[in-house]
């Protein structure tokens, strides 16, 4: 038996040619959110309301889950959103792709929900997880035991712990 569901997402943004999204396009959406937590002042207007659009969904759904605030969010944006089938032969069998058609110059948000909840539907979001350092709070991809984005935010919180408890001893 095949798999269900697919392995990427297409996209038609202003009549151009679809744009495939795969897993490994979870990064774009990782670095998206991670985006507004720098600063914005000197990035377009477009690309500051898109990493807040993503920012504010992965914050909802890392934190409860799929509420149904998060679903009823998702809707009200992709309401807009008008989808094609696509149907190709690969490998001797024929293979329907979902296409997104978004609006000529379509609201930031739009985009972003479509990619979050697709990837989320997907599975490629399931070990979403938030930088437990207090100064990052970035969000990243990792397994289950796994506190910090990286080795430096680890380093960080641990010599910081450390710093504490012997500030206490003294």
């Amino acid at each position: 038996m095949g798999k269900a569901l697919h392995d990427c997402i297409y996209v038609i943004k202003d009549e151009k040619e679809p744009q495939r999204y795969d897993k490994s396009s979870v990064h774009f959406l990782i670095d998206g959110a991670n985006s507004h937590l720098t600063n914005n002042g000197d990035r377009p207007k477009d690309k500051v309301a898109l990493s807040k659009s993503i920012f504010n969904l992965m914050s909802e759904y890392e934190k409860n889950g799929p509420t149904n605030q998060l679903i009823n969010e998702l809707t009200k944006f992709l309401e807009p959103v008008r989808y094609q089938c696509i149907i190709q032969r690969i490998n001797r069998k024929l293979v329907t792709f979902h296409v997104a058609h978004l609006q000529h110059h379509p609201d930031p948000g739009i985009l972003a929900c479509y990619l979050f909840s697709n990837m989320v539907s997907l599975g490629w979001l399931e070990n979403l997880k938030r930088c437990q350092s207090s100064e990052c709070n970035k969000f990243f991809l990792g397994r289950s035991n796994v506190k910090w984005c990286s080795k430096t935010c680890g380093s960080r919180a641990r010599v910081k712990k450390m710093r504490k408890k012997n500030k206490n001893y003294i």
